[in-house]
């Protein structure tokens, strides 16, 4: 390879929330994620290889004090999309006013959400995580900004899925990524939360449903 395209950044470890399928088992109280300086310099040195889009994993982004410099890092100065893996709960007082005074042009966010329903999302995301991510993803879809959905499959949602779009609609969402889980992380700990088999998922009955 001569450069790169893409790059990926763990911004951190910590989480507001404590999802069931969580890959790097996030919590509030855990790794904080590298320094401001390490980012920006490691940043900088993946746009010299050519990168033009940049992601933002965690953890939850934006629990960083940092986060809005890192985005203007990347968006501005990098001059580089940029996509933002987030939950969409923190979407409120200072970081929307955050939010409202960003140059939001090369910036998107990809929104985490399991279920068209609080019964079927909140048993895997947590309590009102349904209420709190719908309302985050209205915010920032009436600011113009581009969003993308996510959805996990899990033995508990895969027959709720088929929902999503008119719900993504609805939301003023324009597309949906669906992820797997992994056997690693917190799905380890939990029993409750079954893989689905590749009959479920490759079932007409679903297939049909989410092609409509």
């Amino acid at each position: 390879p001569s450069g790169l395209n893409e790059f990926w950044v763990h911004t951190n470890n910590s989480c507001n929330l404590t999802c069931g399928h969580c890959l790097v088992s996030s919590h509030p109280g855990a790794d904080p994620g590298p320094s401001t300086d390490h980012l920006l310099r490691v940043m900088a040195e993946a746009k010299e290889l050519g990168v033009s889009r940049f992601y933002f994993t965690g953890g939850e982004p934006f629990l960083r004090k940092d986060i809005f410099q890192l985005i203007e890092h990347v968006t501005k100065t990098l001059d580089s999309e940029l996509i933002v893996l987030t939950n969409a709960t923190l979407f409120r007082g200072t970081v929307l006013k955050h939010l409202e005074a960003l140059y939001r042009t090369r910036l998107k966010f990809q929104i985490s959400l399991d279920g068209a329903t609080p019964e079927v999302n909140d048993p895997i995301r947590g309590e009102k995580t349904f209420e709190n991510i719908t309302r985050g993803i209205q915010t920032v879809a009436g600011m113009g900004i581009d969003i993308s959905l996510t959805a996990v499959l899990t033995g508990t949602n895969l027959a709720d899925l088929p929902k999503l779009p008119a719900l993504a609609k609805s939301l003023g969402v324009l597309s949906i990524h669906v992820m797997w889980m992994h056997r690693r992380g917190r799905i380890l700990e939990h029993d409750d939360l079954p893989f689905p088999n590749n009959e479920q998922i490759r079932s007409e009955e679903h297939t049909s449903e989410l092609q409509s």
